[in-house]
């Protein structure tokens, strides 16, 4: 259906926690016949690596190592609990600069060229600066906490999750507003999953055209 679209481009998606940021952009990849990455997977999985295991300098250890994309299929494989469980510790040594510059180099290492979809942390700002589409996805706070417990089916309760969340976005405040000023905003309020990929792909067409 999108065969017609002329060369391939780079498609950055950032966002706030919980808005979907994964899924939305597996499904627009699939769609559009792109390679796939999501950053957070590269700080779960050195997060995977390194837990209980102390290094003297963590950043070093990530850009000498070979990691591959295919190595984060391990990831991929953790079930719903286990991803968000490790995804605390991936926070953790996400805190640390040197650690993101770190796994920033790499991944750009493996961004080679056009064709890909990248969601995550820092992507619209450092990963891929020139992407020809920079996405933001917006969303309320009560909207991504019903999304989290569904992924959690539950078994937390909303206050938990909200605490969290509110936890995240202090913490993110200043990179979403960055990456706000050279994206596309998308609030996702009132839409669904689908209807925002609908829009992606829209701005994809458009470009495709004008160019």
């Amino acid at each position: 259906m999108l065969d017609f679209l002329n060369e391939p481009i780079n498609i950055a998606i950032d966002g706030q926690v919980a808005t979907g940021k994964t899924l939305i952009g597996s499904e627009l990849a699939r769609l559009l016949k792109y390679k796939f990455i999501d950053t957070g997977l590269f700080y779960r999985y050195f997060a995977t690596t390194y837990y209980n295991h102390h290094v003297d300098n963590l950043s070093d250890e990530i850009i000498n190592s070979n990691i591959t994309i295919d190595d984060l299929e391990k990831i991929n494989q953790l079930s719903d609990k286990e991803y968000l469980q490790i995804g605390t510790y991936a926070a953790e040594i996400a805190k640390d600069n040197g650690v993101r510059e770190a796994i920033n180099t790499i991944i750009n290492r493996l961004v080679n060229g056009k064709g890909f979809v990248v969601v995550g942390r820092d992507v619209t700002t450092k990963i891929l600066p020139n992407a020809e589409i920079k996405i933001v996805l917006d969303a309320d706070i009560e909207t991504r906490v019903f999304r989290r417990m569904n992924q959690l089916e539950y078994k937390n309760d909303f206050t938990s999750i909200f605490d969290d969340l509110m936890q995240h976005d202090y913490k993110l405040y200043d990179l979403i507003q960055k990456a706000k000023q050279i994206s596309t905003i998308i609030d996702m309020k009132n839409l669904s999953l689908n209807q925002v990929i609908q829009k992606i792909l829209k701005l994809v067409i458009y470009h495709s055209l004008q160019h």
